[in-house]
């Protein structure tokens, strides 16, 4: 039933929260031990090594900075919206933040709720402007500024970023944030090595 089948997501969404913070922490305390071992699996010459991994460095930390400020930003933004409607402006704005995290649901988990509870309470106007601002501000600063955010360091466009992070979460669930960069990074570096590596032969092939 219904209530079984929110259950169910529930917790398979507090698992995969639990399971990114897990994985991030062992990236974080193993960083230097995956770097070693890379570089002596990897059948590549070591320049080819560094700039995949340089790669994959860069795009990890701006996929981390930029969920993590995304956060930020939801959590103020919603936290605003609470308090002008009369709800606890920090205490909300802080599970907004939280929140952000969660795929497919994220801040709606939050909004959407006491949008719902101010109309059933009568208070059409407030719960309309909450729910409005929830999807246009808070859902802009989700849609928008974490893939401009997340773009850091790395050259893969905003476009790309938004794919990918698209992608990484309908394939791997909340850690998809950070795989699917740089899945998708990682992927562009290797074809700019085969290009270079293959170059003679890839402009031989046009002039046939």
């Amino acid at each position: 039933n219904l209530s079984t089948k929110l259950v169910g997501d529930l917790t398979g969404l507090v698992f995969s929260f639990i399971l990114m913070l897990f994985v991030l922490f062992f990236l974080l305390r193993d960083h230097a031990k995956i770097v070693d071992t890379l570089h002596w699996v990897l059948p590549l010459s070591r320049s080819q090594e560094e700039a995949l991994l340089t790669e994959a460095k860069m795009v990890a930390r701006s996929a981390v900075l930029g969920s993590v400020l995304t956060a930020i930003a939801q959590g103020i933004a919603g936290g605003i919206a609470m308090a002008i409607v009369g709800f606890p402006g920090l205490f909300w704005g802080t599970m907004m933040a939280f929140a952000s995290f969660i795929p497919a649901v994220g801040t709606a988990l939050i909004w959407l709720p006491a949008s719902l509870y101010l109309i059933l309470t009568g208070d059409w106007g407030w719960g309309l402007f909450l729910a409005g601002w929830g999807v246009v501000v808070v859902g802009s600063i989700d849609n928008v500024l974490r893939p401009i955010l997340m773009q850091g360091s790395s050259n893969m466009s905003t476009l790309l970023i938004f794919l990918s992070l698209i992608g990484g979460i309908q394939l791997f669930g909340l850690i998809g944030v950070i795989y699917g960069p740089i899945i998708f990074a990682l992927t562009l570096v290797l074809l700019r090595i085969y290009t270079i590596e293959f170059k003679d032969f890839l402009e031989k092939q046009d002039n046939n």
